[in-house]
Order: structure tokens, then C-alpha cells, then sequence
């Protein structure tokens, strides 16, 4: 017998009885009225003692054995055994009866609360027990649903959520997967904010979740500027003039979710996510208030200056995205040209001029110094009649006021004649002799005593020192007056014998005349020359040059009238005094005095030829 009950006792199901039929034979001593055994002849087997050996009936079973019995399904429950099994039934066994057990099963129930605007599961409940009970969760799930609303969830179908907690029952999960597993579905809400709403940046954005999200930005912030600033300076960065500012204005939408605190993108009422289920991005939504254009401005005038920029072009398509913009224009100064003339008053003739460009109120900076060039032109004979040149004179607007003209006359103060009388001046290319000590002419004329010849030092000497001067005719005249005048007029002496700045010794000079100069030319010393060179004289009269060397400044850099440097050896001189060494000076007077003689000879030997 198979018996079918619940945990409780109770029946399950009903019971199911199984029967065996056996057919038994066996052999009996009529003697002894026993059961006994026979072989196959029949005859009764004996024991060793010669009794019968015992017999037994031969049972034959008519079915066989107890079949296989699969326990009955019953839903919601599972018996301990699934089938009670075939069993062989032997003749000698008893009657069995087999209970199967029916337990109710054992269910899980589960609740999921999923993100739908991410597809993310937010959390997951259980609750365990058995077919038939209430399902009682730990934590209710209405209570779980009020707090997501706090955090800006927001549920998508209120109505459709059924479960009661502790209420509704474990379903057949053998039957239905699902039956015990619940879900609440719920979206990010969002928020939208505009320039004129009572926003502030990190306030709470759920009231009832003072540790949640907050705003990333005030409702002020959706009132945006943009600016182009227009500065106006001078070169060095000096304000020319106010800077001007155009303004455009844009306000803003902007959508927050209320979940997470972003910027979000919102269409048809929900939140936007890409295809992995991540939420867009979202931007504020920008409208021009004033229009999209920052209009031209024309660059103001500024008197001498000019702008880099006549105007600041018109920039179009400025959204609320566009940085601030910075212009500069730049005033740079006017060019100006600042020109200075040197005029002979008497003959119209420019002498010299400059010109230099500037800008205004800088400094007039001529490339030559205007009181130098009339210092050389007073050297050169001048005196300054009108100037009207100041020094330290800045542009000015007026052209005009940036022209100055010196006006100059010759100088005819006594000593200093317009025009003096032309000298003699050398060969302009003369070739001077190469040999140390010149050859005297082989003319039969005086010699110098042979005992002062130097053998080691050169003393000056006419044809030494510098070659022998011919006459000028009228054009080697007056070119010699101008470059004769002009180099003595440089060393502080003129060639008519006037006196230079103050004593300063002469570094080099030719003197025409009769008279011999001293070894070293001072003021003295040299108007006694001067007194000599404004004797009359003959056209053929005798010629000696005699020429110095400046104690500080090497021979070899002493320049003769031709402009060519004396490469001869300076003569040997007194360190305080300037004068050569006595013996050297008196034969060099000896030599002057004879040498007048050849200078004589020579002159006429050449105009002979």
C-alpha cells in the first residue's frame, strides 16, 4: 500500500495498493504426514542418518513483483520521493505499506527597483518561505518607493504596482518562473530653469534631500554677455582715447536632472540617453536678445596721429558661446621731417643742409650737429648772421615750423679776409722720394757742412720732409684754399697766419715764406711766421717747409697738406717742452738756412725746364 499525506498528516492524495499472487507445491511423507524432499526419480531424499531430509513448498509467483509507482504531482508541493520503486515480492514477505511525504515548496520572492532612464537596477529585495504564504519583504517596498521620489526618481506607473507586502502570496514557481518576482520601474526627473527663476547655484535640487544633488548654476547665470572692448592707444600703450564697449545679451534654458544634478537634454518629456543607455549631455538653449552682430566703429581722429585701423570691422554669427572680444587700435604719430639749411648769405649758395624725420613733440635729432657744422664753417672763414635753430627744438604740426636756415657771411674781420691771398700749395700728387735721406740736386749750388748729416736719426729737411712745392696756377689756387683753409682752419690756425685756439700745439703744417718756423709751433712762434708769410714776396721767391710732430701723436700718423700720412720717423724731442734735442735743432736752423738757397735753385731750375 502507497500512501500519499501532506506534512501534516493529512492526505495528499489517494492511496495506491499493489498485489502479488504466488502458487505453491511441495511433497508430503504420508508416513509422517511432513513435508519432505525428492529427487527427480521421485524418491525421498535421506540424510547421512537415513531420516527424510525436510521439504518445503515451491512457490511460484502469478505477477511477479511490485511495480514502480511515480508519486502524484501536487501543486505547490513536493513529495520526499518522486516515485516509490519496483520491488520482487517474495512469497515469505509480508504485506508493505509505503507513506509518501507531500512538503510545500519552498519559494523565493523578489522585488527589483530599475532605473529606466539608465536601465540600471537601483536595488533588489528578497524574501524566502513556502507556497501558499505571505510574501513579507524587510524593507516594505512602498517605503523604498517614497524615498526614490525624494531622490528625484519618478515612479513610471504608480497604478500598476499591485504588491501588498505581507499580503499578497508565493505563487507556484513550478508553474510560473515569475510568479514571485515583482518590479518597480522609475525615472529621473528633471527641471527646468529659466533667467527670471529663484535658483541659486548649490542649492538643494529635492527639498526632502538635503544630501543630494545641487544646482551646478543659478538661474542668474543664464543672463549672458558678450563684449567687445575697442581700446584706443598710442604706441607705447598710452591711452589716445575712452575705449568703447558693445554689448550682446542672451538668455537661457536649461534642463537639470534632478537624479544627478547635470545638464541634460529633454525630448517629449523625457531625458535623452545614447544608445549604451548613458544619459546625453545636455547644453542651455541660448536666445539672442540683441541680435547676433557686433556693428563697425569707425576709429575716432586724433590731431598728428594716424590709427592702424580707419574702423573696427562689423563681426557677425556672436552666439552666447563666443568669448569677449578685444580690439586695439593703435595711433601711431604722423611723420614728420625736420630740415636745417646752411646758406651763404652773400651768394644764395647752400653750404651744407640735413634732414631728419620724426614724430610730434619728439626732439629734432639732426644726423650732424648743427653747432658743430657752424663751428666748422666759422674755421672755415664764416660768422653766423641769423639762426633760427634752437637746440632741443621738438616737431611740430605745422610743416613749416620744422624748417630752420642758418644764414652765414664770410668773415672779414681784420686777420680774417673773405678771400686771402692763395699760397703755394705742394704737388697735389706728389711721389715722394723713396730713399731715407734725398739726394741734393747735382746743380752747382751751396752745400750744407757735411759734419751735422745725421746718420741715424733724419733730420727735417725741404726735400725730406715733403716734396718740393711747385706754383699753382688759378684752379690749383683756389682748390688749395678751400682744402688748405679748411685743414688748418681744423688744427686751430689759418694759412694767412691768424692764431688758433688758445696754445695747443700744431700737429702739422706748411708754412710758405722766408722765414723758417721753430722746431715747435706755439702762438709765439707762430705769428713770428705769420708776420714773415705776410711779407711781400716774388714769384720767385724761396720756399722752405718745416714741419712738427705733435709729441703725442706718432709720426707715421701725421698727415702732410696733400692729405698723405709722413711715414718718416719722429724726430726726437724733450718730453716737457716739445723741443728737439739741442744738436739736432741747431743743425736743423743750419740746414733751413742752406736749404733756402737750394729752394731758390730748384725753383728756378723748374721753371727752366
Amino acid at each position: 500500500v502507497i500512501e500519499y499525506v501532506f506534512a501534516d498528516g493529512t492526505t495528499a492524495a489517494p492511496s495506491v495498493v499493489q498485489v502479488v499472487k504466488f502458487q505453491g507445491s511441495g511433497y508430503i511423507d504420508k508416513v509422517t504426514g511432513k513435508y519432505i524432499t525428492v529427487d527427480q526419480d521421485g524418491k525421498i531424499i535421506l540424510d547421512e542418518n537415513g531420516k527424510p531430509v525436510e521439504g518445503k513448498l515451491t512457490w511460484v509467483p502469478v505477477s511477479g513483483s511490485w511495480d514502480a509507482q511515480v508519486s502524484p504531482t501536487i501543486n505547490g508541493y513536493t513529495p520526499d520521493r518522486s516515485e516509490v520503486l519496483a520491488q520482487v515480492v517474495n512469497p515469505e514477505d509480508a504485506n508493505q505499506t509505503v507513506k509518501v511525504t507531500y512538503n510545500a515548496n519552498r519559494e523565493t520572492a523578489q522585488i527589483t527597483y530599475i532605473d529606466e532612464t539608465t536601465g540600471q537596477v537601483i536595488r533588489t529585495d528578497y524574501a524566502y518561505d513556502v507556497y501558499g504564504n505571505p510574501i513579507t519583504f524587510e524593507n516594505d517596498p512602498r517605503k523604498i518607493i517614497e524615498e526614490l521620489e525624494k531622490m528625484g526618481y519618478v515612479v513610471v506607473d504608480p497604478s500598476g504596482f499591485t504588491f501588498i507586502n505581507g499580503e499578497t502570496k508565493y505563487g507556484d514557481s513550478s508553474k510560473d518562473a515569475q510568479v514571485n518576482h515583482f518590479v518597480v520601474r522609475v525615472t529621473h526627473g528633471y527641471v527646468e530653469i529659466k533667467p527670471d527663476d529663484n535658483i541659486k547655484g548649490d542649492d538643494p535640487i529635492n527639498p526632502d534631500d538635503p544630501d543630494g544633488p545641487t544646482y551646478p548654476f543659478g538661474a542668474d547665470e543664464l543672463n549672458k554677455d558678450i563684449n567687445r572692448v575697442i581700446h584706443y592707444v598710442y604706441e607705447n600703450g598710452t591711452i589716445a582715447k575712452p575705449s568703447v564697449t558693445q554689448t550682446l545679451n542672451f538668455k537661457g534654458t536649461a534642463y537639470i536632472d534632478k537624479v544627478t544634478g547635470q545638464l541634460v537634454q529633454v525630448k517629449d518629456g523625457k531625458i535623452v540617453v545614447d544608445e549604451n543607455g548613458k544619459i546625453v549631455q545636455g547644453t542651455i538653449t541660448w536666445v539672442a536678445s540683441d541680435g547676433t552682430t557686433f556693428e563697425e566703429v569707425v576709429s575716432p581722429s586724433i590731431d598728428g596721429y594716424t590709427p592702424d585701423k580707419d574702423k573696427v570691422q562689423a563681426v557677425d554669427g556672436i552666439s552666447a558661446d563666443h568669448g569677449d572680444l578685444t580690439e586695439t587700435v593703435v595711433y601711431k604719430a604722423d611723420k614728420l621731417t625736420a630740415q636745417i639749411e646752411y646758406i651763404d648769405q652773400t651768394t644764395g649758395e647752400v653750404l651744407d643742409s640735413d634732414k631728419v624725420d620724426g614724430v610730434i613733440n619728439e626732439v629734432i635729432k639732426f644726423s650732424k650737429d648743427p653747432a658743430e657744422v657752424i663751428a666748422n664753417l666759422i674755421k672755415l672763414g664764416y660768422k653766423v648772421v641769423t639762426n633760427d635753430y634752437t637746440e632741443g627744438a621738438v616737431y611740430q604740426k605745422d610743416a613749416q615750423k620744422n624748417i630752420f636756415k642758418v644764414y652765414l657771411v664770410k668773415d672779414t674781420t681784420p686777420g680774417g679776409d673773405d678771400k686771402p691771398d692763395p699760397e703755394p700749395t705742394p704737388d697735389p700728387t706728389p711721389t715722394p722720394d723713396p730713399e731715407p735721406t734725398p739726394t741734393p740736386d747735382p746743380e752747382p749750388t751751396p752745400e750744407p757742412d757735411p759734419e751735422p748729416t745725421p746718420d741715424e736719426k733724419p733730420t727735417p729737411a725741404p726735400d725730406e720732409d715733403k716734396p718740393t712745392p711747385s706754383t699753382p696756377d688759378k684752379d690749383d689756387k683756389d682748390k688749395d684754399d678751400s682744402s688748405n683753409k679748411g685743414d688748418a682752419g681744423n688744427k686751430g690756425n689759418t694759412d694767412n697766419g691768424n692764431t688758433g685756439d688758445g696754445n695747443n700745439k700744431v700737429d702739422h703744417e706748411v708754412v710758405v715764406g722766408e722765414a723758417l718756423k721753430s722746431e715747435v709751433v706755439d702762438n709765439t712762434s707762430y705769428d713770428q711766421v705769420a708776420e714773415s708769410e705776410n711779407t711781400e714776396s716774388t714769384e720767385e721767391a724761396p720756399m722752405v717747409y718745416a714741419a712738427t710732430v705733435d709729441e703725442n701723436v706718432p709720426a707715421s700718423e701725421v698727415d702732410n697738406d696733400n692729405g698723405n700720412t709722413n711715414t718718416q720717423e719722429a724726430k726726437e724731442t724733450l718730453p716737457q717742452t716739445g723741443v728737439q734735442e739741442s744738436k739736432v735743432g741747431i743743425f736743423g736752423l743750419l740746414l733751413a738756412a742752406v736749404g733756402s738757397l737750394f729752394g731758390l735753385a730748384g725753383t728756378r731750375k723748374r721753371k727752366d725746364k
